[in-house]
């Protein structure tokens, strides 16, 4: 008898995930969160990166994107399960059983912003860029004032554009819950064009790190250019960390989105505004490049500004910084650290010295009254 009931245990827990796939209403797929990968179908490949593999996929009459994560770890997104707003991804579940580990989110199905930007045969137009780059701001007003969510890895490519046009910020594989204010310690994430200098020197963090983010990003939304294009990556690390390198801006910008983009990239991440504030300066700077300078006017400045910018990236890949000064830097912080240490060590050995000759002193005095008190 208890052959059979574990056998039909056995059987039915087998069925379970097809009843559940069949039998999940449209309401009940909106409450869940924890979903069997079973009950996702017509699976196609979309593409991979650093973080997993996408898929396009059903869940019941719903099409969604399935992303799929390498570590358990990877779907625990409770945190973000609450987030509600039209230019931030919506989250459905997660599927955690092994190796199946996945993320089920909104499908964007036009990509994402770095290819509208940089290699679409689209021209893009004043009103697209001031209207994005709102958007942008506001999904992450969202995150940081309601949510107190640090994205940390905010880039084009993790803009996506959804099925109703509106553009989505994605990608929250290194995001963070903390108090707004609280600084933490973070870790190398992200892609370095994008990144704050404190990110890329390891130091303690706060929510200013996606303003700088988001700083770069109007810049590329300005310019039409990849942020560093060509510029070799350790340059980029040495010269963002160490506050030397910064974005070009030619002086034909609109005066409004340059003085923007500049308090976003400022090296002191406190001087940095927060993304209300960012909000407000944004109506002044999107008046201004709108009424200043639409149609023609707007590609012509707009081809004098690549060729600016070509120019300086030119000259950053040629006098460059190598790989070689970067180690050079590094080895002289090691042998500081080293120095440090050393100093350390041979303060604790000299304390050691004089305790073990304190204790041979003691051992003295106390065999001396020892001696002194023995019967004559």
């Amino acid at each position: 008898m208890e052959s059979n009931t574990s056998f039909l245990d056995g059987f039915w827990g087998c069925l379970k995930p097809v009843f559940n796939f069949f039998g999940t209403s449209s309401n009940s797929s909106v409450e869940n969160w924890v979903y069997h990968f079973e009950s996702i179908t017509d699976l196609q490949f979309r593409g991979a990166g650093s973080q997993g593999a996408v898929f396009s996929g059903r869940l019941g009459e719903q099409v969604i994107a399935v992303k799929k994560v390498h570590k358990a770890e990877d779907v625990d997104i409770a945190h973000l399960r609450r987030l509600q707003h039209p230019n931030v991804i919506k989250f459905i579940g997660v599927c955690v059983e092994s190796p199946c580990f996945c993320v089920l989110m909104e499908l964007c199905p036009y990509g994402h912003l770095f290819e509208m930007i940089h290699h679409s045969n689209l021209e893009l137009r004043p009103e697209n860029l001031a209207d994005w780059a709102m958007q942008i701001a506001q999904g992450m007003d969202y995150l940081h004032e309601i949510h107190d969510i640090i994205h940390r890895d905010l880039k084009s490519p993790n803009v996506l554009i959804g099925a109703d046009h509106n553009l989505k910020i994605s990608d929250f594989g290194h995001s963070k819950a903390g108090k707004q204010g609280q600084s933490m310690q973070m870790s190398f994430a992200g892609t370095f064009a994008w990144m704050a200098p404190e990110i890329i020197r390891s130091e303690p963090c706060s929510s200013k790190v996606d303003v700088w983010s988001f700083g770069v990003i109007l810049w590329e939304l300005l310019t039409g250019k990849i942020p560093y294009e060509g510029v070799d990556s350790t340059a980029i690390i040495w010269g963002v960390g160490s506050e030397k390198l910064c974005l070009p801006l030619p002086m034909t910008c609109p005066t409004e989105m340059r003085v923007l983009i500049k308090r976003c990239c400022m090296p002191n991440a406190k001087d940095r505004p927060r993304f209300n504030e960012i909000l407000r300066h944004l109506d002044l700077a999107n008046k201004e490049f709108l009424d200043n300078y639409s149609g023609d006017r707007f590609t012509e400045l707009k081809a004098s500004w690549t060729k600016d910018i070509a120019v300086q990236f030119e000259c950053l890949r040629k006098e460059g910084v190598t790989v070689q000064k970067l180690d050079d830097h590094l080895i002289k912080m090691r042998r500081s650290e080293l120095k440090h240490a050393q100093d350390i060590r041979k303060h604790y050995i000299k304390k050691v010295k004089r305790v073990d000759q304190l204790y041979q002193e003691l051992q003295m005095l106390i065999s001396q009254t020892q001696h002194q008190h023995q019967p004559l």
